[in-house]
């Protein structure tokens, strides 16, 4: 049934007579295919949040390239160092651009890129007047979101213990307010609970299960930025402190990290910091220290010896929820410190920067990392990484790099070029050694877990334009473990392959190629030995998308992707076939999004993930498996001048009835569905 549902949607799509599309790059092939990665990679919800947030901040407040510095212009992560080097050298050179069509002029700059850029930039003459004009710029953007899923959960039930019956109602709530009073000052407050957690009530009673806020202010002298509330923190290449690295993406291009405080106003209830933070620049040098407190979730232990009691946690919690008398004994139960500073300074074009990070605990935290038996743990609540970082810009090559150290002098090592071959042809290259024992709370940076802690890896990435029509991307990355991973039992090696190619047909329609193979190992189950025991795996995902546009209002897209996976014993193939409908109608106030796809997918170890359109900060790329389908809709509506609406409906049909999750969240059924609803009122 599910495959002749498939016919009938792509052939109502080709009848719609539209008439104008509003420019947005969530719609973009290239930044769904970066998110997409993003996840396959790493299941790195916060890396995701982070760039959709500052998709959002763009929008709202988008970069004047005529004022903005190198750094800022990194915010535009879809630029490469030497774009951004070019516009500065072409505003050097002839001024300032009087519109955002002169960056043809620039060398580097396609018209497509400029595309991209139009939602996200201004070239407003950055003169004083501006600024004394925008004193009475106010600007306030309220969001509320309800999400809820259909199915129910065990949690919700009688069947379970009553030690993980959920509490609160089904219903996922958000609201988030953002008050800007003029391009340097900004307060922001967040509200959130998830499906199960009680809101305002006798289990929770004080208030919300998650709250987040900020003050920021931003001027033009010794006093950059000052950051009070909630916030991130990085420095250099993020393995201090990290924040800014962006892993592998679509392109096969590394963005080098750099020294960032920026405010963290994030459902997520993790990768944030809460306290002050500040940022000055005096001469050539720039500052950054930050100083934060806040609890953690964490079970906690108890050592009991004939001589002493020690009380300890193992691993910090960072799921956030919330919800049963089971998961609240761990909420709140340690208060992390944090204390950091950095400074970089500029030798022309060699900037060198020295970070330090302090990290303590209320309660001590158990260092294991051999087998207990052999190395019995230790415990610790005191933590110190220093670590110094080095960006030199050659012209058409750049290196770039970081020392870190914890307190027990382990070390985590990267080091990194990005360089212009030719015009038509970008290379980047980087090589991380990453410590067994190196500990950091903080860091976040390249690699293939995001942790900078037992890896040792190469990685070379290339970007082609060999023709007007073509560009080509690909890399390598090979890597190894040198001591245990969770739920490995002996360190083991592995590499990615990825190659992705993009025709572009005209501006209106464009094919993807992509190949992607990983080679790994994974755990077996025990023999007659009754020893774990690894051995290796390959995966491999074939890609062919083609996006065109029916006329300025209709556009389209339809996928087919195939994986395979094979071990010594066995093989496993999938496939997902998709279309996507992406409407907007000139002179109306609404836009439309429909997906549905069909998918086979036996095992989970082959699973594909598919890029979802959806809320404003908010994301969806569900992950296919098993056998079914997949359908969704978005409906975004402005009602009044200053309102607008989004309203989600989606559903995964399975052939038959599955179970999915585990104890409280475990649901058997042959559905997956839910909706959000989002309310923003900009002002």
């Amino acid at each position: 049934m599910h495959k002749f549902l498939f016919v009938p949607v792509v052939s109502v799509s080709c009848f719609l007579s539209l008439f104008s599309q509003e420019k947005d790059l969530t719609d973009n092939v290239l930044f769904s295919l970066l998110l997409e990665e993003i996840t396959e990679q790493t299941e790195n919800e916060e890396e995701t949040m982070r760039l959709l947030e500052d998709l959002g901040e763009l929008r709202k407040n988008p970069l004047n390239i005529n004022k903005a510095n190198i750094n800022e212009m990194r915010k535009l992560f879809f630029l490469n160092d030497f774009q951004i080097n070019s516009i500065i050298r072409y505003r050097e050179e002839y001024g300032y651009l009087r519109s955002i069509n002169e960056l043809q002029l620039v060398p580097g700059i396609s018209n497509e890129l400029i595309q991209k850029l139009n939602t996200y930039i201004s070239v407003s003459d950055p003169d004083p007047s501006f600024y004394r004009h925008s004193k009475k710029y106010v600007k306030n953007d309220l969001i509320i979101r309800l999400k809820q899923k259909f199915e129910i959960p065990a949690g919700f039930t009688n069947d379970i213990d009553s030690m993980k019956q959920f509490h609160g109602s089904r219903v996922y709530f958000l609201a988030r307010n953002e008050l800007t009073l003029n391009p340097g000052a900004r307060t922001g407050i967040l509200i959130e609970k998830d499906p199960g957690e009680p809101f305002f009530s006798g289990f929770n009673k004080n208030k919300p299960d998650h709250f987040s806020g900020y003050v920021e202010i931003k001027r033009d002298k010794i006093l950059k930025k000052l950051i009070i509330g909630d916030y991130k923190a990085g420095f250099g290449q993020g393995l201090t402190a990290g924040c800014t690295f962006i892993s592998k993406s679509s392109n096969a291009m590394i963005l080098p990290g750099k020294d960032e405080l920026k405010k963290s106003l994030s459902a997520s209830e993790s990768g944030y910091l809460r306290g002050l933070a500040a940022e000055t620049v005096i001469g050539k040098a720039h500052t950054s220290f930050f100083l934060s407190s806040l609890y953690r979730d964490a079970k906690l232990n108890h050592n009991i010896t004939v001589n002493d009691s020690l009380i300890y946690f193992s691993a910090i919690r960072y799921e956030g929820f919330h919800r049963n008398p089971d998961e609240l004994s761990y909420q709140n139960t340690i208060r992390q410190f944090n204390a950091g500073a950095g400074i970089s300074r500029n030798f022309k074009n060699l900037t060198i920067g020295i970070a330090g990070v302090y990290t303590s605990f209320n309660h001590p935290k158990e260092i294991s990392v051999y087998h207990p038996e052999i190395v019995p743990p230790g415990y610790r609540s005191d933590y110190l990484n220093l670590g110094i970082n080095y960006r030199l810009n050659l012209g058409q090559v750049i290196f770039f790099g970081e020392w870190a150290y914890d307190y027990g002098f382990h070390s985590a090592i990267l080091n990194g070029l990005m360089a212009q071959l030719h015009p038509l042809v970008t290379l980047s290259a980087v090589h991380r050694k990453y410590s067994p024992e190196y500990i950091s709370f903080l860091s976040s940076s390249f690699g293939k877990t995001s942790s900078a802690s037992n890896e040792e890896g190469f990685y070379i990435g290339v970007n082609i334009d060999p023709f007007p029509f073509l560009n080509l991307s690909c890399y390598a990355d090979h890597y190894s473990f040198p001591w245990l991973k969770q739920n490995m039992p002996q360190p083991y090696a592995g590499n990615d392959y990825y190659l992705n190619a993009i025709v572009t047909i005209n501006e209106e329609n464009n094919i993807t190629f992509r190949y992607r193979t990983t080679n790994q190992q994974m755990k077996t189950s025990r023999n007659e030995t009754g020893i774990d025991l690894a051995e290796k795996y390959n995966s491999v995902s074939r890609r062919l998308c083609y996006n065109y546009t029916i006329n300025e209002s209709l556009k389209l897209e339809t996928r087919y992707e195939q994986t395979g996976f094979s071990n010594k014993e066995n093989s496993e193939q999938g496939y997902y076939l998709g279309q996507k409908i992406i409407l907007k109608p000139v002179g109306k106030k609404f836009a439309v999004w429909l997906s549905y796809g069909l998918f086979d997918v036996s095992d989970w170890r082959n699973r594909i993930y598919v890029y979802e359109h959806d809320v404003l900060y908010d994301f969806a790329i569900p992950a296919m498996y098993r056998e079914g389908s997949r359908f969704s809709i978005m409906i975004k509506a402005r009602i009044l001048k200053y309102c607008e609406v989004w309203y989600k409906f989606y559903i995964s049909l399975y052939e038959r009835s599955v179970e999915r999750g585990s104890g409280a969240d475990m649901v058997c059924s042959g559905t997956d569905s839910g909706m959000k609803i989002q309310l923003r009122i900009s002002l």
